[in-house]
């Protein structure tokens, strides 16, 4: 999969690109999307009065990198306390 999506970049772009430059690129978008979404769902939760914080847009591509991110990554899973949560891995045998 990843060397067609190489082979693709590379037929149009004017420097060559690896795999593993592909893949790092990717990732790199992936991780500058969710902290931008992860800064304007802050803002958005913010108390303490006044306007709130100005949202910062995503542009094009991060609207597309925004579109494959499962929700959940963003916002955890509904219903779901952390508090509820009990770490059993200091049981003998788990």
């Amino acid at each position: 999969m990843w060397q067609q999506i190489v082979d693709k970049i590379n037929s149009v772009a004017e420097v060559r690109k690896t795999v593993t430059e592909c893949k790092k690129r990717w990732h790199d978008c992936k991780r500058w999307t969710k902290e931008k979404m992860a800064r304007n769902r802050k803002a958005a939760l913010q108390t303490g009065g006044g306007s709130p914080a100005p949202q910062e847009a995503l542009d094009h591509m991060e609207e597309m990198v925004a579109a494959v991110i499962p929700k959940e990554i963003m916002t955890g899973i509904q219903g779901q306390d952390r508090a509820d949560y009990q770490d059993t891995t200091h049981i003998q045998g788990k």
